[in-house]
């Protein structure tokens, strides 16, 4: 995850083609170390990771947020039901 982060395309405002930066990100609790959130906060970027039992509590968490996550989740499976 680390390469992918830092890699990845963030809005810099600067000249040249547009960076994307996300409001938010959803993920599941393996995600929930404490170097990515410590690095999503610092990029301003709202880490809505559920905490697991050995990582300090995560003070973005937004339920009612995190519950949409899996209309998406169930919409990928379906979509891979019907791959004809």
């Amino acid at each position: 995850m680390a390469p992918l982060f830092e890699q990845a395309a963030l809005r810099t405002g600067r000249r040249g083609r547009p960076r994307w930066k996300p409001a938010a990100v959803i993920a599941d609790k393996a995600y929930s170390a404490a170097w990515l959130l410590d690095a999503l906060r610092r990029k301003q970027i709202a880490p809505i990771i559920p905490n697991r039992v050995d990582q300090p509590h995560n003070l973005d968490f937004d339920r009612p947020t995190y519950r949409q996550r899996n209309l998406v989740e169930r919409l990928a499976g379906k979509l891979k039901q019907f791959r004809r």
